[in-house]
């Protein structure tokens, strides 16, 4: 059975040159099996950790993810409480 793909708005932010935070406009909770280890096609390999939602990180980081996407004009009326994955490139 094919798979469906879902479009989802989302931002991401380098964080050094081995992380990159990614904000996605999710309505549910990401569990750990949605998340793990996969190759990019140039064979790079990412790890995903969910960090859980924007309103539940703690400060500082919260607050600069915050600020980030206000400056990036994301659609806080739309989606207001984005999910936060910590990607790092193994």
């Amino acid at each position: 059975m094919p798979g469906t793909e879902t479009t989802v708005p989302m931002c991401q932010y380098q964080i050094n040159p081995k992380q990159v935070i990614a904000v996605l406009a999710m309505d549910f909770d990401i569990t750990p099996v949605e998340l793990g280890f996969s190759a990019l096609p140039d064979g790079t390999v990412v790890e995903s950790s969910a960090m859980g939602k924007l309103e539940l990180l703690m400060f500082p980081l919260g607050l600069q993810i915050n600020n980030s996407l206000h400056n990036d004009e994301w659609d806080f009326e739309t989606y207001p409480n984005p999910e936060i994955i910590l990607l790092n490139i193994l």
